[in-house]
């Protein structure tokens, strides 16, 4: 695949730079031959009888930078099998997650949904939808955790991450003063939420009381998604080409890749409670499934009715992964909700 790329660029530039010589050598010597006979006039109109040449370079240009910037530049990082090492007894798994999560989407890659027009990745709408989507669910975890823990750095991360996400380098607000881009404020979130991860002191509610409210947070999310993709796909089955199916479909998978690390934190933090209940196979399956959703990766998002026979509706795949993976929370929850002491009143 690269090398088919690199050759795709290296034709491409040829061909450029053949069109520039050109151009160059043409207007060149008609320019010599017009200055002999001192007439601008007639320099002017040489050059015009070339806008057909020049126009075509110029559009082999827009399409190189747009096209194959935009290319290269749409990869999604969704990678879930990253390893975070973490030397410390109270390790806080979820938490570091959630830090990984954010800096893959804005530390790791550019922050797309703030691009101007001038860069390629702003003419997306996978990857800033995907980036979207990661943060938000990262800003709700953190806004639970901050109702917890009630830590003030949790809670400025939480009211940073509720910032923008349309700003680059810098915006005028409405008292005519300069507002920082997006992407260093979510930057200033993450450092917040470091130096929670790094405190040894907090003062814990119930471990069980937590991760019950973290797992309902959990299914509450997902079901907040389903609602939407339910909503749109009844809306806009009849529209013969749905434009924002594509947007939800990348925003769904974003959330879900946060809720799987999430998830998967929370699942180390409370091993020992897991495997005492007997839910460690239960909790596998559905970061398997969450997994699953989030590596669907057709070509073309579709939003066919339901009864079309030739063609398909992603959204509706991608529904049913949700609502399985739901599934699964729900009787982690009732297991150990059940089994809890009666003090706790759950």
């Amino acid at each position: 695949m690269i090398n088919k790329l690199k050759l795709l660029i290296k034709r491409l530039v040829g061909k450029v730079v053949y069109t520039y010589t050109y151009l160059k050598n043409n207007i060149s010597t008609k320019y010599k031959k017009i200055k002999k006979n001192k007439s601008f006039l007639d320099l002017i109109l040489s050059i015009l009888k070339q806008w057909k040449t020049s126009s075509l370079t110029i559009l082999s240009i827009i399409f190189i930078y747009y096209g194959l910037g935009a290319f290269i530049s749409s990869n999604i990082n969704n990678t879930l099998n990253h390893n975070i090492n973490i030397d410390k007894k109270n390790s806080r798994y979820a938490t570091h997650y959630l830090i990984h999560t954010l800096k893959s989407q804005i530390d790791d890659a550019p922050w797309t949904p703030s691009l101007p027009l001038i860069f390629p990745a702003s003419i997306l709408d996978n990857l800033p939808n995907f980036q979207l989507g990661s943060k938000d669910a990262a800003r709700y975890f953190v806004k639970k955790m901050s109702a917890i823990y009630l830590d003030p750095s949790l809670k400025n991360s939480g009211q940073l991450l509720d910032y923008p996400a349309n700003i680059w380098l810098f915006s005028q607000d409405k008292n005519d003063k300069l507002s920082p881009g997006s992407a260093k404020q979510y930057r200033k979130a993450i450092a917040d939420l470091t130096e929670f991860s790094k405190k040894e002191n907090i003062r814990y509610q119930p471990s069980l009381t937590h991760l019950l409210s973290q797992l309902k947070g959990i299914n509450n999310l997902l079901a907040k998604q389903n609602t939407k993709i339910d909503k749109h796909a009844l809306e806009h089955k009849s529209d013969l080409f749905d434009i924002k199916a594509d947007d939800l479909f990348y925003y769904t998978q974003g959330v879900l890749y946060t809720t799987h690390y999430y998830l998967l934190g929370l699942s180390k933090d409370y091993q020992d409670l897991i495997v005492e209940n007997e839910l460690y196979d239960e909790t596998t399956t559905t970061l398997k499934i969450i997994q699953k959703a989030i590596e669907l990766n057709p070509t073309i998002i579709k939003n066919a009715p339901l009864d079309n026979t030739y063609s398909a509706n992603h959204l509706i795949y991608l529904a049913y992964y949700i609502a399985n993976a739901q599934n699964h929370i729900n009787h982690i929850y009732t297991t150990i909700k059940n089994k809890a002491p009666k003090e706790l009143n759950l």
